[in-house]
Order: structure tokens, then C-alpha cells, then sequence
């Protein structure tokens, strides 16, 4: 495990950080954790396709036209609720 201090002297000084290849088993056990990962993320897209697509078909017929009407608007003035509370804010990231 990487103390805390050594974290904070390498992004002080990236060129004293040293970018070692994995390699035998530890090259093996990132490309299963890779490949496993990749196919984590296909598994939720497809399930986020097959989802999409039956709340797109049954929502309407179950809400009726004036229901989805009134959905749609809440949906929508929660979206721009959304984007006129980020506008004061930036965006934060952590340093590479």
C-alpha cells in the first residue's frame, strides 16, 4: 500500500514517478481484470438498452396523454432545475 506521503511527493514531481510494466502473472491478472471489467460495462449497456426501450414502449400506454404530458414537464423543469444549479459551480478534477 502507498502512504499518503509518497502520493503527494510524486504529484509534486511526476518525473520521480516511474511507470513500471506489469509483467508474468501481474500482466495476466490485468488483462483478466480488463477483460472483465469490458464485459461488466457491455452487460450494463445492453440492460440499460433492453430498459430504455420497454420505458419508451409501456410508459405512455400506462400514463395515458394528459399523465405523460405531466410527467414529461416535471422531467423537464427538474433538467433545468439541474443546469441553473450548476452554473455557479466548476467543474473539479484531480490532478493527473
Amino acid at each position: 500500500m502507498i502512504e499518503r506521503h509518497e502520493l503527494h511527493d510524486t504529484a509534486q514531481n511526476p518525473a520521480q514517478a516511474t511507470s513500471e510494466v506489469p509483467s508474468g502473472d501481474d500482466a495476466s491478472s490485468s488483462r483478466t481484470r480488463i477483460l472483465r471489467n469490458i464485459s461488466a460495462l457491455g452487460v450494463g449497456q445492453i440492460f440499460t438498452w433492453i430498459s430504455t426501450a420497454a420505458l419508451i414502449s409501456l410508459l405512455p400506454r400506462y400514463l395515458g396523454d394528459q399523465n405523460l404530458g405531466k410527467f414529461t414537464a416535471a422531467v423537464s423543469l427538474t433538467d433545468l432545475c439541474g443546469l441553473l444549479a450548476g452554473l455557479g459551480s466548476r467543474e473539479v478534477r484531480a490532478p493527473l
